[in-house]
C-alpha cells in the first residue's frame, strides 16, 4: 500500500485469510514476494473466496438485464443464467441481444454443469494458502474439458485488448484498444495507412470531377455553346 510510482494509484484486490473474503486496496506499483494480489475482484473471488469452486468464472458475473430486451425481431428462445444469490440456474426469454456479461447459457444442462454442480476438490488441498498461479494451472487442468470459454483461463488479445466469448458461435473475439487491429490486436494502426486511405479518396474524387467536366464539355459542344 506504499507509494512507489509517484502516486499512480490503481485499485487491486487481495484475499484476507481472517475474513475469508477478497478486499480492495490502492496499489502504486510496489513489488513484493507475495502473490496475493489480483487485478480484479472477480478473479480473486473465483480463485480464493467462492466455496464451492465454480467450474467457470462466468458463474460469478452479474446477469446483464439487457439480454431480456427485444433485439432480433421477436425471435424469442429460452436461455439460462446463473443466479449467484439463489445458487441456481434461471430461465429467461432471449432475442439475441449482445452484451459483455458471459453469464448466459443456451441450455439448462450447461448452466447446471458449470455453475450449480460443485467441483470436486481434494479435501486435503489447501486452496486458500497456495500460489495463485499454480491454482490457475491446476484448475485449468482439471476443468478444461468442461469449459469452452478461453477467456476464463487466458487472454489471447494482445496490447491491452479485451477477450469476449460468443456462446452462440462458441468462439471468442477481441475488442482491441485504440490504435490496434486484426483478430488478436497485434497489428498497430499507423499514420501510413491513414495517408493511403486519404490518397485513395482524393484520387477517386479527382476522377469523378474529370468525368463530370468531360460530360459537361461534350454537352456544351453538342449544343454549340
Amino acid at each position: 500500500r506504499n507509494q512507489c510510482l509517484n502516486g499512480n494509484w490503481q485499485q487491486r484486490f487481495y484475499f484476507d485469510h481472517a475474513s475469508m473474503t477478497c478486499r480492495l486496496f490502492w496499489y502504486d506499483g510496489c513489488s513484493s514476494k507475495s502473490r496475493n494480489i489480483f487485478d480484479d475482484l472477480l478473479t480473486c473471488q473465483w480463485l480464493c473466496e467462492e466455496q464451492p469452486l465454480y467450474k467457470s468464472r462466468s458463474c460469478l458475473e452479474p446477469f446483464d438485464e439487457h439480454y431480456r430486451d427485444e433485439c432480433n425481431g421477436g425471435r424469442w428462445r429460452q436461455h439460462f443464467f446463473f443466479d449467484k444469490h439463489r445458487k441456481k440456474c434461471v430461465a429467461f426469454w432471449y432475442d439475441g441481444c449482445t452484451g459483455e456479461s458471459q453469464n448466459i447459457f443456451q441450455d439448462e444442462m450447461t448452466c447446471m454443469q458449470l455453475c450449480e454442480e460443485p467441483t470436486r476438490k481434494d479435501p486435503h488441498m489447501p486452496w486458500h494458502h497456495r500460489d495463485k498461479h499454480k491454482m490457475v494451472e491446476e484448475v485449468g487442468k482439471i476443468f478444461q474439458p468442461n469449459v469452452t470459454n478461453i477467456c476464463d483461463f487466458t487472454n489471447p488479445c494482445e496490447n491491452n485488448g479485451t477477450c469476449h466469448f460468443d456462446r452462440n458461435k462458441n468462439t471468442h473475439y477481441c475488442k482491441c484498444a485504440p490504435g490496434y487491429t486484426n483478430a488478436n490486436c497485434t497489428e498497430k494502426i499507423g499514420h501510413f495507412v491513414c495517408l493511403i486511405y486519404v490518397a485513395i479518396l482524393t484520387f477517386v474524387s479527382f476522377q469523378q470531377m474529370k468525368y463530370s467536366f468531360r460530360i459537361t464539355f461534350t454537352l456544351n459542344k453538342t449544343k454549340g455553346w
